[in-house]
């Protein structure tokens, strides 16, 4: 219950309803810092009285304009706004507040005489977070001021913890990452000295039996010899070249990229090097922005994929390639398992080949697996696919069915 009381302000004697001991701020408001901005010092007054006395810090501001510089400067927990004040109003102010400082405002609550519909809807719109109209009920003010203190300061305190969390995330994930390179310098090394290891027996060995029949004057042996040495050592400089493109860390090249006109170049190169029971059928959709990466990688890709497409079809049947915008949301990236959420330029390459199994599916990206015969490949194809995407800040997914086919699709940044 309130009584009456009479409280000399030092200027003016000021009668107010005086809420009474019996309501106290809970801790969840105690000592909140708050900004009163008021032209009428009766209302100052009586304000920092009963604000004080339940152990808020109170600063006055006599107008709009100069409780910007002082909002700046206590960074206050609370605003409590005028609606009407010469000069730059509340509804001004509250408007500078929000462009300044955007959702880290504190809550505003304006006091104001105006309650028609009108000046409701004004006030929230401008940013306010509630509002009290005069004259002021005092215990309802308080109990508005604690429950937007309370609930500011929870607010506040989640945002930290969801920082926390996602700095934690980030951190957990740059740890995996760290992992994952390793086991996969692990696997490159591994692989590199078995296929060396290969190749150097394969040019040794012919290189023996070629000082043999030097010897014995055998032209003809020496010849199928000497052609196998040269192969080998083909082989050995097409390996130290895929290597190098797999771990090189070049500057980035700025060029950006068509998709549309590399992919008529590709066709027109596939075309050629395919059986004619492989059709490459492409669907560019139209008004397709530019990607950020240097054509020759765009190029590069695209042949690697279209090249397992074929090879996954034996010879014969279908490899569609679809480029379009998309808006990808929480998408986990196959080769580097972080999630990716932006627009993107995607391009689709279908094959109606034998697919993927399950077993192989997790190791596809890494250096030197193959499913296909020894000797027929390097395994660095989707290595080196894996390392152009990513160098250029894109991902790739994969859908595949055993003998349903196989769709690898690859998600450039558009250029902005």
């Amino acid at each position: 219950m309130s009584q009456n009381t009479k409280h000399t302000s030092g200027l003016d004697d000021v009668e107010y309803d005086h809420c009474g001991s019996d309501f106290s701020t809970s801790e969840g408001a105690l000592g909140a810092n708050i900004l009163v901005v008021d032209d009428d010092i009766i209302i100052q007054n009586q304000i920092k009285y009963i604000l004080e006395e339940k152990n808020y810090k109170v600063t006055i501001s006599s107008s709009g304009l100069s409780s910007l510089e002082t909002y700046e400067r206590i960074n206050p927990e609370m605003v409590l706004m005028d609606a009407v004040m010469p000069g730059m109003s509340g509804f001004e102010t509250c408007v500078e507040l929000v462009n300044r400082y955007g959702k880290k405002v504190a809550p505003i609550l304006i006091i104001t005489s105006l309650n028609d519909t009108d000046s409701v809807e004004k006030a929230f719109s401008v940013g306010v977070s509630d509002y009290i109209t005069k004259p002021i009920h005092w215990p309802v003010l308080l109990k508005r001021i604690e429950r937007m203190v309370s609930g500011n300061r929870n607010k506040i305190k989640l945002d930290k913890e969801r920082i926390k969390a996602r700095n934690q995330r980030e951190s957990y994930q740059k740890q995996l990452m760290q992992t994952h390179k390793m086991e996969a310098l692990g696997k490159l090394t591994g692989g590199i000295a078995h296929e060396f290891n290969n190749l150097l027996a394969t040019i040794m060995g012919y290189s023996e039996l070629l000082k043999v029949f030097l010897e014995s004057g055998n032209p003809e042996k020496c010849v199928a010899y000497a052609n196998e040495i040269t192969i080998a050592s083909e082989r050995s400089r097409d390996l130290i070249k895929k290597i190098s493109n797999y771990g090189l860390e070049e500057k980035l090249d700025c060029k950006v990229t068509n998709p549309g006109l590399i992919l008529n170049e590709v066709k027109t190169l596939l075309q050629a090097t395919l059986t004619s029971d492989i059709q490459i059928k492409i669907n560019v959709e139209e008004n397709i922005p530019d990607i950020n990466i240097a054509p020759g990688k765009f190029h590069q890709t695209i042949m690697n994929l279209c090249i397992n497409a074929r090879d996954a079809m034996s010879g014969k049947g279908d490899i569609h390639i679809n480029v379009y915008t998309k808006m990808m949301e929480e998408t986990v990236c196959d080769s580097c398992n972080q999630v990716f959420s932006e627009s993107y330029v995607c391009m689709d390459i279908l094959d109606t080949g034998t697919g993927i199994d399950k077993e192989n599916l997790e190791k596809i990206f890494d250096p030197f697996f193959s499913s296909k015969p020894v000797g027929r490949c390097t395994g660095m194809g989707l290595s080196e696919v894996h390392g152009i995407l990513h160098q250029y800040r894109g991902h790739i997914t994969v859908k595949t069915e055993k003998n349903k086919g196989s769709k690898f699709s690859l998600y450039f940044l558009v250029n902005r």
